[in-house]
């Protein structure tokens, strides 16, 4: 059930976001904008930050010419945050896999600008869809999470708050996971993880690091049981032309906006 208080600030985000391409601040169009962080997880407090990730385009002369994609990100004064990702890059992350990279799939608390919002509800509001675009690498799905936990050590930060971030990276593979192809009774959450995320964040779970450390050493476990079979290869095969036809179908869009077919059109 979505909070509609949480939906009114991701709305508020995009159109924060979309005034700063009005500026001219090195990109054009805003496509979509995506709730990250706590809130998608269980584990926000009532103060906590509404972060946002915002997939943009550059200027169609910028396009044409191969100007390196924007990255950007803003900063708000109650601490939380908009960050700006060229749907570009954010296509080349997609087909590497990492936690980091899919998150924007997975929360339901997604703006869509209008003339994109029919090609993004094609294929993130369908279950299958969705499982191909974030299944093009899933040995570095496994792989990554596992360096995201291990990065939480070196992290100028609470020691409760990297067990939460732990905790998001762990639920996150959990779901990931396709359990047909390979058991994950292993990472099977116990029902507590969330309880000691949230108690760690509030500063009363004693030696959190230790959980994470629990946490990390479950996921490597895993890793290293974990066989990708006949069916997974063939998941990562149609997950890659699956994330080919959704990047090509926006791309049309941007290129008709600007008066030009697509090759994409050109073959249909």
């Amino acid at each position: 059930m979505k909070d509609q208080r949480i939906y009114d600030r991701v709305a508020e985000k995009h159109e924060i976001v979309k005034m700063q391409a009005n500026q001219n601040n090195g990109y054009q169009f805003v496509l979509m904008t995506t709730l990250v962080g706590s809130q998608n997880y269980g584990l926000e407090f009532e103060n906590s930050d509404v972060d946002t990730y915002s997939l943009v385009l550059p200027s169609f002369l910028d396009f044409v010419t191969g100007k390196p994609p924007v990255s950007k990100e803003i900063n708000f004064p109650d601490g939380s945050k908009a960050c700006i990702k060229d749907l570009r890059s954010a296509f080349q992350l997609l087909r590497k896999t990492s936690p980091n990279s899919i998150e924007w799939f997975l929360s339901d608390y997604k703006i869509y600008e209008p003339a994109f919002a029919s090609v993004f509800k094609k294929f993130l509001s369908s279950g299958t869809s969705l499982y191909y675009l974030t299944h093009a690498d899933i040995h570095n799905m496994i792989n990554a999470t596992i360096g995201c936990m291990c990065g939480l050590h070196g992290r100028n930060m609470p020691e409760g708050k990297k067990l939460s971030h732990a905790i998001r990276l762990y639920n996150t593979l959990f779901k990931y996971l396709d359990s047909k192809n390979n058991p994950t009774n292993y990472l099977h959450l116990d029902g507590n993880e969330l309880q000691q995320a949230r108690a760690a964040k509030a500063g009363l779970l004693k030696d959190p690091q230790i959980y994470l450390q629990q946490l990390k050493d479950k996921v490597e476990t895993f890793s290293h049981q974990y066989i990708l079979t006949e069916q997974a290869v063939s998941t990562e095969i149609i997950a890659k032309t699956t994330i080919d036809r959704f990047e090509m179908k926006l791309f049309d869009i941007y290129l008709n906006q600007n008066g030009y077919r697509s090759v994409y059109n050109c073959l249909n």
